[in-house]
């Protein structure tokens, strides 16, 4: 490894309590990014969730030599069992591995196991971003917890023991003598602050090799291990799900394959009613994640948004659509499981509420555009 600094011995420093990681280290459904996983030729951090552009599945992140590059190979959350140990620690399989990064996917066992976040540090993966010189950054981890650090080297080269490259970035501690330990591997590193001031963290890169004190940590360019793996951000998951709702319910022989529902929210724009709506969608982005992903809420927003969106051709005909007494109570539905499953959305779903008591018998146009329908109607 080329650019190695001598330093301090290594002391754990974490911003998590002796509880938090211990946690960690435990087995815990659904599973965030930071938790200890393993698989038969390694173990180490799950960094966080994505969704695989392949398959369409949502995968977990780690390194090659945490996980291995064997497709099917079973993955273990949090360690595999000793012997005697009477619980069941399954929860995935490899799915497959980079040839260039030590980066590895896998697929979990159950869907419900999912859980878009990074323990104890917000939603993830929402956004990613290049790492860039002198860049605040941190991580969670299932040695060392949650540590700051800053980019201090880009376009760093790494050689053996650790994987071969040429465009890695080197954290440096901050706020403590290290910044990662054995057993961190796989941990995602995320941007202290989101430049769009947006309630999660941009994810910057994947942590794969350190120094022998863990002073000082290496890390792949997020934005290369997705490319490399065609993965693609939950946020974008989230599009491309409401995406295929407005498809399978439109014309598909004349709408545009993809951007139906982005269009139609670029219009709801245009509104002052829409545009409340549409600015809570994006507030609450993690907590439309959760609903998407509980398996109720998906199919209660399909059973709202389909007779509204069946056989329309253009955003237009959805717009002239009369909001029937039937429509209410199935979006009643969707806010109810909403409520159950994302609670921290409550202020949103109010006020969701309190726009659809006054939609009865209104075209959506006139609710959210404040336009009269087309033709007058």
């Amino acid at each position: 490894m080329t650019d190695v600094q001598e330093a301090a011995r290594a002391i754990p420093g974490n911003h998590l309590t002796a509880a938090d990681i211990a946690q960690l280290r435990s087995k815990l459904r659904p599973s965030p990014g930071g938790v200890f996983i393993a698989s038969p030729v390694g173990s180490g951090t799950l960094g966080g969730w994505a969704l695989d552009d392949v398959t369409g599945q949502f995968v977990f992140l780690s390194n090659r030599h945490v996980l291995g590059s064997t497709s099917g190979a079973l993955v273990m959350q949090p360690l595999f069992p000793l012997l005697g140990d009477p619980n069941d620690y399954r929860f995935g399989t490899v799915l497959r591995a980079s040839t260039a990064y030590d980066a590895t996917i896998g697929v979990p066992l159950s869907r419900a196991d999912v859980k878009t976040e990074i323990f104890g540090n917000g939603p993830a993966i929402y956004e990613i971003a290049e790492a860039t010189l002198g860049m605040e950054v941190e991580k969670t981890g299932a040695s060392t917890g949650h540590t700051e650090g800053r980019v201090d080297l880009v376009d760093v080269t790494t050689v053996a023991p650790c994987e071969r490259s040429r465009t890695a970035f080197r954290i440096a501690p901050t706020a403590t003598p290290t910044f990662t330990q054995t057993g961190d591997s796989g941990s995602v590193i995320v941007e202290r602050t989101n430049p769009g001031g947006m309630s999660w963290k941009r994810v910057v890169g994947l942590l794969y090799c350190m120094t022998e004190t863990g002073s000082l940590g290496y890390a792949h360019q997020i934005t290369d291990v997705f490319a490399d793996l065609s993965l693609i951000t939950v946020c974008e998951a989230l599009a491309r799900i409401i995406d295929a709702i407005f498809r399978s319910a439109t014309e598909p022989a004349v709408s545009e394959p993809h951007g139906f529902g982005r269009d139609f929210a670029a219009r709801l724009a245009a509104g002052r009613v829409g545009r409340e709506v549409v600015k809570m969608v994006s507030t609450y982005r993690a907590s439309a994640v959760k609903l998407i992903l509980e398996g109720d809420g998906q199919r209660a927003l399909e059973a709202a948004l389909y007779p509204l969106l069946r056989g329309a051709v253009i955003t237009d005909d959805v717009l002239d659509r009369v909001i029937t007494d039937e429509d209410v109570s199935r979006f009643t539905r969707v806010f109810a499981v909403a409520e159950r499953v994302a609670p921290e959305a409550k202020p949103a779903l109010r006020q969701a509420r309190s726009i659809l008591s006054r939609t009865r018998n209104q075209s959506v146009r006139s609710v959210l555009l404040d336009e009269t329908p087309r033709g007058g109607r």
